[in-house]
């Protein structure tokens, strides 16, 4: 089965509001933030992944990840804002995926439920020279996986 961190980013890289970079592509790490301004990274977020479990053995699971980003900052209130704004708007593409049901494809019987922030976006941490900084968002991947079938059937 693919790895959730794979689909939510490749789900992530239709976002409209990323940038495109020169290849054309959106580039996107995984556990690993450069240090080059407009650079994004997905990573795990350790949360309990059952949500909720059926007597006949489906749930509703969940799967945590953060989505973080270097940005120029400063003393320049109109970039921070700007900064803030671009995670205010991915949010509300996560409420709108969901809404209209354009959620990422899962494999395994699994089905997608919804995927939103859970935290507002915020600055997490400024690099020594104070021109760049590191913001992020707290996202959840909900979803519905069926029972497991019996080993052997």
């Amino acid at each position: 089965m693919k790895p959730f961190i794979e689909v939510v980013r490749d789900f992530i890289k239709t976002c409209p509001y990323l940038p495109e970079f020169e290849s054309g592509v959106k580039q996107i790490g995984v556990d690993f933030l450069g240090e080059d301004p407009e650079t994004y990274v997905v990573e795990s977020m350790p949360v309990d992944p059952v949500v909720k479990t059926y007597v006949n053995g489906d749930a509703e699971k969940q799967f945590g990840f953060i989505f973080a980003s270097k940005e120029y900052y400063g003393r320049d209130a109109i970039i921070n804002i700007e900064n803030l704004g671009f995670y205010d708007n991915f949010a509300l593409w996560l409420t709108q995926q969901t809404m209209f049901k354009k959620l990422p494809k899962l494999d395994g019987g699994r089905t997608a439920l919804s995927m939103e922030a859970t935290l507002t976006p915020y600055l997490f941490d400024v690099d020594p020279d104070a021109s760049v900084a590191r913001y992020q968002i707290q996202c959840v991947l909900k979803y519905f996986e069926p029972a497991p079938e019996e080993p052997g059937m």
